[in-house]
């Protein structure tokens, strides 16, 4: 598949990440934010409170995952490619799995040992700590299965990938269903009935990766692999401190029942990852394959220019609906979601594009920086939110989010420039990305002022618009003859 990928044409790079972004990313996405597809019931069917709760323990469970994890996926996916030679990759896979089951141990010993204090810090009530117990096996048996998953994807085992992604998430969302509908005691119900489910799936994962288990690598080999992970575990520990940031000082500035709000904002917003996760999980095999050819860089400013183009366009669209989409998704006591999910939805975009101009950090294997675009993502995400927070409430954290997605983005590029000589050309997708901001702010006045068909019209321009600047001479010229078809 790889030599195939190397010498094939530019058109053909593209189909083929968008065929294994629809596959492999569409199914990682659906794993991933399986809570998208619950919360219109759970919104519905447990208190503010309860729904707050859930989404903490939520927070907390993918913090400590990617501690216990601690960037042995990105190290299994470095060095997977490295060698050839089949007992040498089983060797890492072996390998790789049995370092974080061990730190795994470890992690969750200190969660169930400081479980009061983390409590404490999320502003989660003392009643619900026994619950933590339940939340550490979640934790636990989330590790195997999240291995399995991920070395089906980088093996290109399709079928395994299917079966594990899809299975999972599909019980996982029943498991949340029937708790909160058939149990008195919803909360526990749903961490109990999801820990069976993954005991499930993680022990079917480590069946269907037996083919790939033989000897444990050499001592130098498990120190490369776990030397390589670290920086990256601190990035996903980095990553995922911005939800816990956020969800911690707004708990303890506003309360719970703010933290519900929030959860659904993130959950509408999260549908736009869903796609940029599927974008990525076939993003990373694609330009690693591709990137040593003499054509990668006319095709990955195709694929940059392309991103920001769809997004822009699906970002006016989604901000036209968002004020009737969200209360109709999770009911009207959650109508001020729609407002925040607007800015979040942005931000998730602004952080997929950063995912491809700083694909040099990782190609030039310099894990430290893209360690340091998180640290800064983090660190503006929380001044942003200290100050804003206190005066605008719920959208001052939301507006904190855009703007650490965008440090984030522009310190990746910078980083990725510095380590590898690979040059974007980012005029037309910078103009695209902020011609939709623009125009998403245009919309709001529009629709004050103005009747519901000026309104659709200025959308349908704004989006024309988009599609003409962010495209080149010869792509305009066949999209005037399809329209005038």
């Amino acid at each position: 598949m790889n030599k195939k990928l190397k010498s094939s044409s530019v058109g053909y790079r593209l189909k083929f990440l968008a065929k294994d972004a629809f596959f492999y990313g569409g199914l990682a996405a659906l794993g991933r934010f399986s809570s998208i597809l619950t919360f219109p019931f759970l919104t519905r069917l447990l208190s503010k409170e309860t729904f707050g709760v859930l989404d903490l323990f939520l927070v907390v469970e993918m913090l400590f995952v990617f501690l216990s994890i601690m960037g042995q996926d990105s190290a299994l996916a470095r060095y997977f490619y490295d060698d050839e030679d089949i007992n040498a990759r089983k060797a890492i896979c072996t390998s790789s799995l049995l370092v974080q089951l061990t730190l795994g141990l470890f992690v969750i010993g200190g969660l169930l040992y400081f479980r009061s204090e983390i409590m404490a810090i999320y502003g989660v009530p003392p009643i619900y700590e026994p619950l933590m117990w339940i939340l550490a096996l979640k934790i636990f048996l989330t590790i195997p299965l999240n291995y399995s998953i991920n070395l089906m994807k980088w093996s290109y085992e399709r079928n395994g990938f299917a079966y594990l992604t899809l299975g999972s998430s599909t019980c996982i969302i029943f498991a949340a269903l029937i708790g909160a509908y058939f149990f008195e005691n919803p909360l526990m119900s749903i961490l109990v009935l999801q820990c069976c489910a993954l005991l499930l799936f993680a022990v079917f994962g480590l069946f269907l990766c037996r083919g790939w288990f033989g000897r444990i690598a050499t001592a130098p080999i498990i120190r490369a692999l776990f030397t390589f992970g670290i920086p990256y575990g601190i990035i996903s520990l980095s990553a995922n401190l911005v939800p816990s940031v956020d969800r911690s000082m707004i708990s303890q500035s506003l309360g719970i029942e703010a933290i519900a709000i929030y959860a659904v904002a993130n959950r509408v917003a999260n549908l736009f990852r869903v796609g940029t996760t599927a974008f990525q999980t076939a993003w990373g095999p694609f330009y690693m394959s591709t990137y040593k050819t003499d054509d990668a860089q006319d095709s990955f400013d195709l694929i940059l220019r392309s991103y920001c183009v769809f997004g822009a366009v699906l970002f006016i669209i989604f901000s036209a609906c968002a004020n009737w989409f969200v209360p109709l998704l999770a009911g009207e006591q959650y109508s001020e979601a729609a407002g925040l999910s607007i800015f979040l939805a942005y931000g998730i975009i602004i952080q997929g594009a950063g995912w491809i101009t700083g694909i040099g950090s990782f190609i030039a294997k310099k894990p430290v920086y893209d360690l340091s675009s998180y640290l800064v993502q983090l660190i503006t995400t929380f001044i942003g939110i200290y100050l804003l927070l206190p005066i605008y409430g719920l959208m001052g954290a939301a507006i904190s989010i855009v703007l650490g997605y965008l440090s984030q983005a522009i310190s990746m590029t910078a980083l990725g420039y510095y380590s590898y000589s690979l040059r974007f050309s980012l005029v037309r997708p910078f103009l695209a990305m902020l011609l939709g901001l623009l125009f998403t702010l245009g919309q709001s006045l529009v629709i004050d002022i103005f009747n519901s068909f000026l309104f659709y019209l200025f959308m349908f321009i704004s989006i024309i618009f988009i599609l003409f600047i962010g495209s080149s001479a010869q792509e305009r010229k066949y999209l005037l003859a399809r329209l005038r078809s």
